[in-house]
C-alpha cells in the first residue's frame, strides 16, 4: 500500500475530491476498471483468473499477477483511497473496519473492546433514523456531528 501511497499527489482539485466522494455501483467500479461491460469476455476471464470466489473490490494480486493485472489493483487501491459506503439498512458496513463517514477514513483508533464487529444497523433505530444518544457516547463530537448529516435512505435499502 505505501508503494502505491507514494505515487498519489497529496493535494487533490475540488472536481476530483467529489468524484472521490460520490457513491457507485459494483458494476459502474468494474466498468471503470476495465473500460469494458462486466459481462464481456475480458472482465468475465478476469474475475475466473483473479478474484472467483470475491468482488473485484476485495480481489487481491495473486500470487503469480499480470502486468495488466498488477496495473488495475494499482488502480483499485487508488480508487479505493476515496471510496465511501452508502448507508442503507447498515447490515452489512462495519462500524469502525469500513469508511462510511465523509471526511473519515476508517475508524479502528476509536473502536472500544468488543464493539469493533459490531455494524451500522446498530446505530439505526426502528423508524430509520439515527440513534443519537448512542452516537453521541460512542464517537466525538466531530464524528457524531459526521454521521448524523449523512442522509440515510429507506429502511429496508441495501448499504
Amino acid at each position: 500500500m505505501d508503494h502505491v501511497l507514494s505515487r498519489i499527489s497529496k493535494k487533490l482539485t475540488a472536481a476530483e475530491s467529489l468524484c472521490l466522494e460520490a457513491p457507485f455501483t459494483f458494476d459502474e467500479i468494474q466498468q471503470a476498471a476495465f473500460q469494458l461491460p462486466p459481462s464481456s469476455l475480458v472482465a468475465t476471464l478476469l474475475k475466473a483468473w483473479y478474484y472467483p470466489h470475491s468482488t473485484f473490490l476485495d480481489s487481491g494480486k495473486g500470487h503469480c499477477p499480470s502486468l495488466i493485472w498488477n496495473n488495475i489493483s494499482w488502480g483499485k487501491a487508488l480508487f479505493l483511497l476515496g471510496l465511501r459506503k452508502t448507508v442503507g439498512n447498515g447490515t452489512s458496513i462495519s462500524i469502525f473496519k469500513d469508511a462510511w463517514i465523509q471526511d473519515y477514513k476508517k475508524l479502528t483508533y476509536l473502536s472500544i473492546p468488543n464493539t469493533l464487529n459490531r455494524n451500522v444497523s446498530s446505530l439505526i433505530i426502528a423508524n430509520g433514523e439515527w440513534d443519537v444518544p448512542q452516537i453521541q457516547s460512542i464517537f466525538p463530537n466531530n464524528v457524531w456531528q459526521a454521521i448524523q448529516s449523512i442522509p440515510l435512505l429507506h429502511p429496508l435499502a441495501q448499504d
